[in-house]
C-alpha cells in the first residue's frame, strides 16, 4: 500500500474536546466516554466503506496517535516540600498548585503517555540490569516476595547497598532511594560506584531529533538543577561514611535504540539547593500568610514572574506554560478567575 492511497483514506479526526475548569468529575467521565466511543466510532465507518482490513487498522491507529487525549486531573497540591522536578523553584507554579481550590484538568495525548511510560520502563531496566553489575548503590526488591534489602531497612531510610542481590532464585530489582529532608523530597535515579566514590546520576531518555532541537547548547537547565540538589540533599542524608563524587552525571540516551546519545559530568555545586531553598523558603511564607477569601488590600497576592522560561518549550511538562504564562492576556484572566476564584491579586507581573 502507497502512501499517496494511505493519505486518500485517512480518518478525520473524532470530536475535539474542550476542557472546561468548572467541570465536575461526573462530568469528566462522561467526556472521555464519549470521546472514546467517538473514535470506535469512526473506526467502524471506515470499515463500512469497503476498505480492506488492514487499511481500516491502520487509520484507526494513524487517528489515535494524531488525534486522541482523554482528560485527567491533579486535585489542588497538598505538599510541604519541594521536589527535583520542581527545579528551578516557580514562585508562581507553587502558589498555583498550592492555593486552588479546585482539580485542574489536562488534557493528555496518546503519544505523550506512550513516551512516558517507554521512559519509565527505560528507567527501571537500566537501573536493574546495573544493579546485577555491583557497580549500583541503593536497595534492591524481589519481584517475588517483596523482600526489601538491605534487611530490616524501610523503603524511605536511607541505609543502602552495593548488589547484586539474589531473592527466590533471582537477582532483586534495584530500587530507587528516596532522600528528602525538611525542605526536599525526591527519587534519585541511579548511584554508581566510580573509581570508589558514589557518582550521582540523573538519566534521561529523549529522541536524537528532540535533544538536538532542545538542547542545542548542551544539557537541559531543569535537569542540571535536579541531580545537584539530589547531590546536596544526598550528602546530608547518607551515613557518615559514604563518600560522594564531586561530580555529578547527566546521562542521556536515545530513545529508539538506547544507545547514550550525550553524557554531561559535571562539577558538584552546593550554591544551587541553597539557592532552590531560600525561593521556596519565600513562597512558603507567602503561602502561609496568605488568607484566602479576605478580600482587604493587605491580603492582596503580589506575584512577579521570575522568567524561569522564555518560551513553553522550556519546561514542557509545565502545564501553566501554554495556560497561562505565555497566554494572551483576557485567556490568563478568565483561567485565574475559575482556578483562583478566592484569591485577590495585588500585581500580576508575566514575563
Amino acid at each position: 500500500m502507497d502512501d499517496d492511497n494511505y493519505s486518500e483514506h485517512r480518518v478525520q479526526p473524532p470530536l475535539k474536546l474542550h476542557v472546561d475548569s468548572n467541570m465536575s468529575t461526573e462530568e469528566l467521565e462522561q467526556r472521555n466516554r464519549d470521546f472514546f466511543s467517538s473514535l470506535a466510532n469512526k473506526g467502524l465507518e471506515v470499515m463500512k466503506q469497503g476498505e480492506s482490513l488492514e487499511l481500516a487498522v491502520n487509520n484507526l491507529y494513524k487517528a489515535l496517535t494524531a488525534h486522541t487525549s482523554k482528560i485527567s486531573y491533579r486535585k489542588p497540591a497538598e505538599r510541604v516540600r519541594f521536589r527535583g522536578s520542581d527545579t528551578p523553584f516557580c514562585e508562581m507554579k507553587f502558589l498555583l498548585d498550592n492555593l486552588r481550590e479546585k482539580p485542574r484538568f489536562e488534557e493528555v495525548r496518546y503519544m505523550s503517555e506512550f513516551y512516558t511510560v517507554n521512559g519509565d520502563v527505560f528507567h527501571e531496566n537500566l537501573q536493574k540490569w546495573l544493579g546485577f553489575t555491583g557497580f549500583a548503590y541503593g536497595k534492591f526488591k524481589c519481584k517475588h516476595c517483596g523482600t526489601l534489602y538491605p534487611k530490616k531497612s524501610k523503603e524511605d531510610d536511607n541505609i543502602a547497598m552495593f548488589g547484586p542481590v539474589v531473592c527466590c532464585g533471582e537477582p532483586a530489582n534495584y530500587f530507587e532511594l528516596q532522600p528528602k529532608n525538611k525542605y526536599f523530597s525526591g527519587h534519585v535515579d541511579l548511584i554508581l560506584n566510580v573509581h570508589g566514590k558514589l557518582l550521582v546520576t540523573e538519566l534521561k531518555q529523549m529522541g536524537e531529533n528532540v535533544y538536538d532541537r532542545r538542547l542545542k547548547n548542551g544539557y537541559d537547565n531543569h535537569h542540571y538543577h535536579q541531580v545537584q540538589i539530589y547531590r546536596r540533599v544526598l550528602e546530608d542524608w547518607l551515613p557518615e561514611d559514604i563518600e560522594l563524587h564531586p561530580f555529578v552525571l547527566l546521562w542521556y540516551f536515545d530513545r529508539g535504540d538506547c544507545k547514550i546519545n550525550k553524557q554531561w559530568m559535571l562539577k558538584y555545586d552546593p550554591n544551587i539547593y541553597d539557592k532552590e531553598v531560600a525561593k521556596f523558603k519565600k513562597a512558603d511564607r507567602i503561602l502561609q500568610s496568605y488568607e484566602p477569601k479576605v478580600h482587604t488590600e493587605k491580603n492582596k497576592l503580589d506575584v512577579k514572574c521570575k522568567m524561569l522560561c522564555r518560551k513553553v518549550s522550556d519546561n514542557p511538562y509545565c502545564p501553566y506554560g501554554p495556560m497561562l504564562c505565555f497566554a494572551p492576556d483576557d485567556q490568563r484572566d478568565n483561567i485565574l478567575k475559575s482556578l483562583l476564584p478566592n484569591v485577590s491579586f495585588k500585581n500580576q507581573e508575566w514575563g
